[in-house]
C-alpha cells in the first residue's frame, strides 16, 4: 500500500471505514432501513456512511457480469453517455489528453472509451474490464483501431507490464461499485506515471441535497450490497489523500448529479490536510432527505 507506514489515529479510522467495521466507532442508521438493502452506520470518528453487509469481491464481478449479459446495465445509455462527455471535459480542463497514454478501469461497453477515441481524437488507450463478453464485443468494435482492450479486474492488472505506465487514468462510477476501493487505489497508484492523474466520477448526494429520492438512491442496483459506497466530497478526498492522490480540480457537484475529481499522483504529500464530515450533520441532512422523498422523483 503505498502510503506511510506510520497511521495517525485519524487514517486508520478512515481505513476501517472502508473494511465495513461500525461496531463501538458508529451509529446507526435505523431510519434508513426499509430504504436501503443493508444496514447502514455512520462513522462518529469520520462521518462516512458505512455498509453493515457487502457483497465479496468475487461475488460483486459475479453480479455486474450477469447485468452486462442479460442488459440490465450499459454504459452505453444516453444518460452515461451524458455523464462521460461532461466527466471528459471536466477532465480537459486540466489535462491535455492528446499523446497520452489513457486507461479506462472498469470499462464496460466502452461508452467513455468511444468518446475519448472517436469525439476527442485520443488513440493510445487501454480498456480493462473483467466482464469476458464485454471484452469480446468491445474487440470487435474497435477491431480497426489501436485501441487495446485487456480482460482482468482491475486488483490483477499487471504491474510489472504497467509499472508507471499509464499519463491518465479514468474511474467512472467504478470506485464505489467495489468491495475494496483501497485496493483500487493501491493498484491505480502502481501504474499510474509520477505525477499522473486519475480522473474519479461517481454519483455522489452525502451533504448535497437530491433530486431523487431516498428510495431510489439507496435502494437502486441493490445498493450497499454490489454497489456500497455512497462519498461525500470529503469522504472521497480523504481516501485519495490516503494514497498520495492531491485533488487539483472538481465539478460544481453542489449544483450537479454527480461528483467529477480530476486527482495528481504524488510521490508523498508532505501535509495531508484532512477533512471529516461531522456525523451528526450527516445523520440530520439523511433524516431531511427522507422526510422529502415523498416530493422528489423515484
Amino acid at each position: 500500500m503505498h502510503i506511510q507506514n506510520k497511521l495517525s489515529s485519524l487514517e486508520q479510522e478512515i481505513l476501517k471505514d472502508y473494511e465495513c467495521l461500525h461496531k463501538k466507532r458508529s451509529i446507526k442508521l435505523s431510519f434508513l432501513r426499509k430504504y436501503a438493502h443493508a444496514n447502514l452506520y455512520v462513522s462518529k470518528k469520520t462521518g462516512s456512511i458505512i455498509p453493515e453487509k457487502i457483497y465479496s469481491n468475487e461475488k460483486n464481478l459475479k453480479e455486474w457480469d450477469r447485468k452486462y449479459k442479460v442488459g440490465e446495465y450499459s454504459s452505453l445509455a444516453t444518460h452515461f453517455v451524458s455523464r462521460h462527455l461532461y466527466t471528459i471535459e471536466i477532465a480537459r480542463s486540466k489535462i491535455d489528453l492528446k499523446n497520452k497514454k489513457i486507461a479506462d478501469l472498469g470499462c464496460g461497453g466502452a461508452g467513455l472509451i468511444s468518446l475519448l477515441n472517436k469525439f476527442y481524437g485520443v488513440k493510445n488507450i487501454f480498456g480493462f474490464e473483467n466482464s469476458r463478453l464485454m471484452c469480446q464485443m468491445n474487440k470487435k468494435k474497435f477491431k480497426r483501431s489501436n485501441v487495446k482492450f485487456i480482460n482482468s479486474t482491475i486488483e490483477n492488472i499487471d504491474e510489472k507490464k504497467f509499472k508507471n505506465f499509464f499519463d491518465v487514468i479514468f474511474l467512472t462510477w467504478t470506485l464505489g461499485s467495489s468491495a475494496k476501493p483501497t485496493n483500487l487505489l493501491n493498484k491505480i497508484y502502481k501504474i499510474l506515471k509520477k505525477n499522473g492523474y486519475l480522473v474519479i466520477g461517481e454519483s455522489s448526494r452525502i451533504l448535497v441535497f437530491p433530486k431523487l429520492s431516498a428510495f431510489y438512491y439507496f435502494n437502486n442496483y441493490n445498493t450497499f450490497l454490489n454497489y456500497p459506497w455512497r462519498f461525500s466530497f470529503n469522504s472521497l478526498r480523504n481516501l485519495l489523500l490516503l494514497f498520495n492522490f492531491k485533488i487539483i480540480n472538481k465539478n460544481r457537484f453542489d449544483i450537479n448529479d454527480n461528483l467529477i475529481v480530476v486527482a495528481k499522483k504524488s510521490n508523498q504529500i508532505r501535509y495531508k490536510n484532512y477533512k471529516i464530515d461531522n456525523y451528526k450533520k450527516v445523520i440530520k441532512f439523511l433524516k431531511k432527505w427522507v422526510k422529502a422523498s415523498s416530493f422528489l422523483r423515484n
